[in-house]
């Protein structure tokens, strides 16, 4: 087998398990110190770009009474919408920075 093939694997496999691990230290971090709560998927926004994707807007009201609508940028990005417009998720929210969330 081609020496440059393995050691390219070896480095892609390095940066998705880097990039595994970082996610998951985010999530770590909101899962205990940040607020639960459920939002709603108000439509899906196409993101164009050299791979265009799909990507949920979640709206959801904070325990302060203020409602945040972003897009959801974790997770996977997929080709064809996950999420169906009006379907409720849960997420969790940093206090301090509500647009910080993650869906769970």
């Amino acid at each position: 087998m081609d020496w440059f093939f393995i050691v390219w694997m070896i480095f892609i496999a390095i940066l998705a398990i880097r990039g595994y691990a970082k996610d998951y230290q985010q999530r770590q971090k909101l899962r205990e110190h940040g607020v639960q709560v459920q939002g709603t998927v108000v439509r899906n926004k196409f993101i164009l770009s050299r791979i265009s994707v799909f990507r949920p807007v979640i709206r959801f009201e904070t325990t302060q009474g203020e409602t945040i609508e972003e897009i959801d940028y974790s997770g996977w990005a997929m080709a064809f919408p996950r999420f169906t417009k009006g379907e409720k998720v849960a997420l969790i929210y940093e206090l301090d920075n509500p647009k910080n969330f993650k869906l769970i």
